[in-house]
């Protein structure tokens, strides 16, 4: 694979098994993983990640997770 030299890093990548993925968002200072249980269990684990569990229909505003029955937007 040849990388194309550019300011932006990729902002979606998984292995080619796709048992997990990395998103990070671009406007914004979170980076999100989907994976198994077990790779979720391993990354809020690991004391040098400040990583929390996020419900899939959790919005963030302001920086903040926000429950989606709470959110102004809903």
């Amino acid at each position: 694979m040849e990388w194309n030299l550019s300011w932006q890093t990729p902002n979606l990548w998984w292995p080619e098994d796709r048992s997990w993925c990395v998103a990070t968002e671009i406007d914004l200072a979170e980076t999100y993983v989907g994976g198994s249980d077990a790779c979720i269990a391993r990354i809020l684990e690991d004391r040098g990640l400040d990583a929390f569990p996020m419900r899939l229909d959790a919005r963030i505003i302001d920086g903040h997770a926000v429950d989606p029955e709470e959110s102004p937007m809903s």
